[in-house]
């Protein structure tokens, strides 16, 4: 019986529900380097994996090999195409295609040289493969070879391996039935590996299901080359603690630094790679996690400005404001006189940097991505919040602040006896001077000229001098000061 996916609310056959990219529908494909594998389950006991030329055969069948099996349901059929990219190690290499790691001759051998080259072979009935879920591939002699891929092609069949997403994407899991994630199919761009299951769950607001996650139950899609961010939310069952961890490529696992809860917290990660690349969501096998919706949004942001025109920001990827027109960066330079000293950014900003953005009420902005950005120069006291919820309560030695409204004004107002909960994806400003627990702190702009007072030359005043950090200064040099609770400027 074949497994049911659910698309667009209506549940369909497995065959229905895989839409065909191209004339020749590639039913599987694994990729050495990138550690790429769709539409099949991959097996392999290679000796290593070169960044070049892929898995190498340096042994026998059945030491080294890689299995290619498709789901419960799929066979391989005859007029099937079976392309191998390999290259020799050795003069007079060459690669062979078995019905299994226990075959005592190949179906079809091919000669190898030292061009990496696309060898092919077509199934026919009675060959061992056709009408079979698995085949295997080995070296054919007694000499070293490498194998960078394996795909297997169907003319006018329905295409296994998930599209690389070409726009944002958002998938929520309300919709979907038990059984809909069925190992190793292609749900919407989205591919279930190793059988994640969708499970009943109603403890986060506006959802009703989930999908469990594991370390053997991943969810994964595929990002173009470019930069990008994802959030994922995600809960725990019962109120345990659970962690989520993402991984982009082949590249180790990164731990959510997050408790879980029954309320569920959002997870960002950004991404910056330079090809069509996997990210995959798992987590511990002792410790699951329940994904209730992910979200990726590629090479850009939206942010969207309160009805007072203000947003504190952030970004786990760089960012270039260069050609952002609609909206103002700053950074937090110094507290004094209760008002927080805002500087104007521009340009490429480091990931991770906290901002305060300016733009018009009720508005939004669009934030383009950057793949890198060098260290800003500037003191900031903003502090980022770029992959969880973070709680900041009051702390030793220093007050923290949330940007929030007080009497029609946007000011940032300090964190009492009780904590404050920040987003991922906005800052929270920290100082260790100027503000007082009980006092909340208005702005002052850097790059605005009304109310500062031009010092020149030969004007000398008996006030003091403070820096925008609150520094009393007996000899001010050229510079921004506080004198008198007034803003001036020193030449």
């Amino acid at each position: 019986m074949l497994a049911a996916v659910l698309i667009g609310g209506t549940v369909r056959a497995w065959a229905d529900a895989i839409t065909a990219r191209t004339p020749n529908g590639e039913l599987c494909y694994s990729e050495a380097v990138s550690g790429l594998t769709y539409g099949a389950t991959r097996t392999l006991g290679v000796s290593s994996i070169d960044a070049n030329y892929g898995w190498l055969f340096n042994n026998n069948l059945g030491v080294r090999y890689v299995t290619l099996t498709l789901p419960t349901g799929v066979t391989f059929d005859a007029g099937d195409i079976i392309n191998i990219e390999a290259v020799q190690s050795n003069n007079g290499a060459g690669v062979g295609i078995y019905t299994s790691t226990s075959a005592t001759e190949a179906i079809e051998t091919f000669s190898c040289d030292g061009t990496l080259k696309t060898y092919s072979y077509t199934v026919v009935a009675n060959d061992g493969i056709s009408g079979q879920q698995s085949f295997t591939v080995g070296r054919s002699v007694d000499k070293n070879v490498y194998v960078k891929s394996v795909k297997v092609l169907r003319s006018g069949a329905d295409d296994l391996r998930p599209n690389t997403l070409a726009a944002d994407k958002t998938w929520t899991f309300d919709s979907f039935d038990a059984g809909s994630a069925s190992a190793n199919l292609v749900n919407d761009d989205l591919y279930y590996y190793n059988a994640a299951s969708i499970e009943e769950y109603s403890k986060v607001a506006g959802h009703t299901k989930a999908i469990k996650l594991t370390n053997s139950n991943t969810l994964m899609f595929v990002v173009p080359a470019g930069t990008g961010k994802v959030e994922v939310q995600f809960l725990s069952s019962n109120g345990y603690n659970r962690s989520l961890k993402y991984q982009v490529e082949s590249n180790s696992a990164t731990t959510a630094g997050i408790t879980n809860n029954t309320n569920g917290v959002i997870m960002t990660f950004g991404y910056s790679v330079t090809k069509d690349t996997q990210i995959k969501l798992l987590s511990d096998n002792s410790a699951r996690a329940y994904a209730t919706s992910i979200s990726v949004k590629l090479n850009k942001e939206t942010v969207s400005f309160s009805s007072y025109g203000y947003a504190s920001y952030c970004c786990p990827n760089a960012i270039d404001l260069t050609d952002v027109t609609t909206a103002t960066a700053y950074v937090a330079t110094g507290v004094a006189d209760g008002k927080v000293a805002l500087k104007k950014v521009t340009g490429v900003i480091p990931a991770g940097t906290g901002l305060i953005l300016k733009g018009t009420a009720n508005s939004s902005v669009d934030i383009p991505f950057a793949s890198s950005a060098e260290a800003l120069a500037e003191t900031n006291l903003l502090q980022a919040v770029t992959q969880a919820p973070q709680t900041v309560a009051v702390g030793d030695g220093v007050t923290n602040y949330v940007l929030t409204v007080q009497n029609e004004k946007v000011v940032f107002a300090p964190i009492g006896s009780t904590s404050a909960t920040v987003k991922a994806g906005q800052a929270y400003l920290q100082t260790t001077s100027g503000g007082g627990e009980a006092r909340s702190l208005a702005f002052s702009f850097n790059d605005e000229t009304t109310g500062i007072v031009t010092i020149g030359d030969k004007r000398t005043f008996a006030s003091r001098y403070y820096n925008l950090s609150g520094q009393r200064i007996s000899q001010p040099t050229k510079g921004l000061y506080i004198v008198n609770g007034k803003k001036v400027v020193v030449k």
